[in-house]
């Protein structure tokens, strides 16, 4: 049922979206049309306050500094390792605001050149894919050195196509991609590709994927796999009036071929955000909300066939008008029981992301406290413990407690730019910002810059 739409919501949700939306999931949607001038009071009403609280760093600093106890933000000297991790004089416990600052950067470090990037997949501390633009890219020494791997098919396609095109990496050896060049083609509509690597990305399979309708592949697609050889892969037709033809294909054979499951364009609502499937029987499909009263999570417990809404408890403070974006589900443990999963609210004018949590299996969803971030800048690697960066202030919180309180652990202005936060385990993690990647061994206390962004990329 859709209720009438407050007058906020026309300010920040105008019609039609346009496809830009979702090449980066909300914050092209959410954050963009609040923050970045859709509504020009909207985005007077941010911009001011990010300044003063800016200035208020960079006063701060200069007090420090003429105070003989200047702390430099980026590193110079030894990067801690493992067994001596660098921390404040006194280490507080978990109960303790603690705030830590990296040590100097040895001026003889060599720091990686990278294009401007979208994402960062980690398969463990050491091997990792990234999407940048027109190319995927490969590192196997922790971010130090990068290898362009994107498959030939791809190099002469349009950026919009490629960051359409749906993505899953499940190891350092494999990786899928999904995608259509129907956005910059119109006789291309109605072809889908997978291309599929098991060797890293040095040599790629193109498989076409059999679809029946036109629309499909006009939109985005996205993957999701349980193992080497299970997979979905939802593709969507262009967006309009708040709907987008959807429909499901299935594979058990490694993406050698596809299956379609069936259209689900009348069971998953408004604009899919991503998918997550945790077994053969359950998976879960995220939306962006369009004036629903109630956030856009689907279900299905056999397979895909069939899809069902989930309703979530919803904080009182947020009202009962609101705005909201999910991301699919993260399950942490191999028996699937505990999992993470992020919802972005707007509600009288603020903007929050709220961390909900399971542990059994996605039966049901506890919410956290609400938090000051983006989606992309928050995560939990257990029920127990997560991470996330307040951009505003260009801080690191972290929780051990299940979201129920954080706590201050790092502070960097250059954190008011992140754009993705990733931990692999409670000491290990990286931060990419719109200029540098930065890493962590010590579970965020001290940070170290890995490779630098050029400008203009």
């Amino acid at each position: 049922m859709k209720r009438s739409r407050p007058d906020w919501y026309d300010k920040i949700a105008p019609e039609p979206f346009t496809q830009k939306m979702f090449t980066h999931s909300l914050k092209q949607s959410v954050q963009t049309r609040v923050k970045l001038g859709h509504n020009h009071d909207l985005a007077k009403r941010y911009q001011p306050a990010w300044w003063l609280g800016s200035g208020i760093v960079l006063l701060g600093a200069l007090a420090l500094f003429a105070g003989g106890n200047w702390i430099p933000w980026k590193d110079s000297g030894r990067f801690p390792d493992e067994t001596a991790p660098y921390r404040n004089q006194n280490t507080p416990d978990k109960n303790t605001s603690i705030t830590g600052n990296s040590p100097p950067q040895d001026s003889t470090d060599k720091l990686a050149k990278l294009p401007s990037l979208e994402s960062l997949h980690w398969a463990d501390q050491q091997q990792g894919w990234a999407i940048s633009g027109q190319q995927l890219l490969r590192t196997t020494n922790g971010g130090q050195s990068w290898d362009d791997v994107t498959p030939d098919s791809l190099k002469m396609l349009s950026k919009l196509v490629f960051l359409q095109a749906g993505s899953y990496f499940s190891d350092p050896q494999q990786a899928w991609l999904a995608l259509s060049p129907a956005e910059e083609n119109d006789t291309a509509r109605g072809q889908v590709s997978v291309l599929r690597t098991e060797d890293g990305g040095s040599h790629w399979e193109s498989v076409p994927v059999d679809v029946q309708e036109p629309w499909e592949g006009a939109g985005m697609q996205k993957l999701s796999f349980i193992d080497e050889h299970n997979g979905w892969l939802l593709v969507t037709s262009d967006p309009g009036a708040g709907q987008m033809g959807k429909a499901l294909y299935r594979t058990e054979d490694g993406g050698i071929t596809w299956t379609r499951l069936g259209e689900i364009s009348q069971q998953i609502e408004s604009y899919p955000t991503g998918m997550t499937f945790l077994d053969e029987r359950n998976g879960w499909i995220t939306s962006i909300n369009h004036a629903q009263d109630y956030p856009l999570i689907f279900h299905s417990g056999n397979g895909g066939r069939s899809w069902q809404p989930i309703k979530l408890s919803i904080p009182d403070d947020l009202g009962i008008e609101y705005y909201s974006s999910a991301l699919p589900p993260v399950f942490f443990d191999s028996k699937g029981q505990e999992g993470w999963m992020p919802l972005q609210f707007y509600a009288a004018e603020r903007l929050i992301t709220i961390p909900y949590i399971t542990q059994d299996g996605g039966s049901t969803w506890t919410p956290t406290t609400g938090i000051d971030s983006e989606p992309e800048t928050v995560q939990f690697i257990s029920s127990q413990t997560g991470f996330y960066i307040d951009r505003k202030q260009g801080l690191l919180f972290a929780s051990t407690d299940g979201g129920d309180s954080w706590k201050e652990r790092y502070r960097n202005p250059d954190f008011t730019e992140a754009k993705q936060l990733h931990f692999s385990d409670e000491r290990n993690g990286w931060l990419l910002t719109e200029k540098a990647l930065w890493t962590t061994r010590d579970g965020g206390l001290a940070w170290k810059m890995k490779a630098e962004i050029e400008p203009g990329s």
